[in-house]
C-alpha cells in the first residue's frame, strides 16, 4: 500500500496520526497536490459514503472533517500557487434562521480540496450580507443551505434580492440541504441542487465548465 493510500485509509478510520502521515509523505518528496487529491479527498470521501450508508453518525463525520482540515494545513504551505489554478470562487452560507452546519462544512471542505476557493459565511446569514459578500469576493458561485423546511424560503429570498439588483445573472446560483430538493431548486429559479457534498463538487464542475462566468 502507498503512502498516499495509508493517508487515505487513516482519513477513513478516523486514525489521530492520519496528519503525521502527510508530514512523512512531504518529507519523502510526494507531491502535494497527489497527497490532496489521492490521500485526503479520497479518504473524506469514503467517510461520505459510510455517513450515506449509515455506518458512520454525525460525530464521526464532525471528527473526519477536522481530520482532513489538519491534513490540508500541513501540505498548504507545500503547494505551488500556480500549480492548481482556482476553478471557481464560491460563496456558501447557511440561511438566515438555520444555524446548522456541518453538511455546510462538509461542503466547504470538500469545494476547497477540489480546486475552489470557498469563502464560508457561516451559519444564519442574511440575505443581503450574503450578496455584499459574494460581490466582494468577486464570486462566480452563492451556495444556499437549510437544513429545516421553515428556512428554506430564505433561499429563495436571496434569490429574489439577487433579481430586484439587477445582478442575478453574476452568479450560479446552488442550493442544498435535507429538506430541498431538484424540485424546489427549480421551482425558485435556482441554477442547481446537490444533495450531498461530492454531488455539489460535480455540479460545481458541470456548472463553471473552466471557471468562466456566464
Amino acid at each position: 500500500m502507498s503512502i498516499l493510500e495509508r493517508i487515505a485509509d487513516a482519513l477513513d478510520h478516523l486514525d489521530e496520526g492520519t496528519a503525521d502521515m502527510v508530514r512523512t509523505a512531504l518529507e519523502e518528496g510526494e507531491d502535494p497536490l497527489a497527497i490532496i487529491e489521492k490521500g485526503i479527498v479520497v479518504g473524506i470521501r469514503r467517510c461520505g459514503d459510510k455517513l450515506a450508508a449509515y455506518e458512520y453518525g454525525v460525530p464521526e463525520l464532525l471528527v473526519a472533517g477536522e481530520l482532513a482540515k489538519d491534513c490540508v494545513r500541513v501540505v498548504r504551505p507545500h503547494l505551488d500557487p500556480g500549480a492548481s489554478p482556482t476553478k471557481a470562487t464560491v460563496v456558501i452560507a447557511t440561511v438566515q434562521g438555520d444555524i446548522h452546519e456541518l453538511g455546510k462544512n462538509l461542503v466547504s471542505l470538500l469545494l476547497e480540496l477540489n480546486g475552489y476557493a470557498v469563502v464560508d459565511l457561516g451559519v444564519d446569514v442574511g440575505p443581503m450580507t450574503i450578496i455584499d459578500k459574494a460581490e466582494a469576493a468577486d464570486a462566480d458561485v452563492i451556495g444556499l443551505s437549510s437544513l429545516m423546511v421553515t428556512t428554506m424560503p430564505a433561499q429563495e429570498e436571496v434569490i429574489a434580492y439577487l433579481r430586484d439588483l439587477g445582478v442575478r445573472e453574476r452568479y450560479r446560483v446552488v442550493v442544498g440541504g435535507a429538506p430541498t430538493s431538484q424540485e424546489w431548486a427549480d421551482s425558485i429559479g435556482a441554477d442547481g441542487w446537490a444533495e450531498d457534498a461530492q454531488a455539489t463538487v460535480a455540479l460545481l464542475d458541470s456548472l463553471c465548465g473552466e471557471g468562466e462566468r456566464r
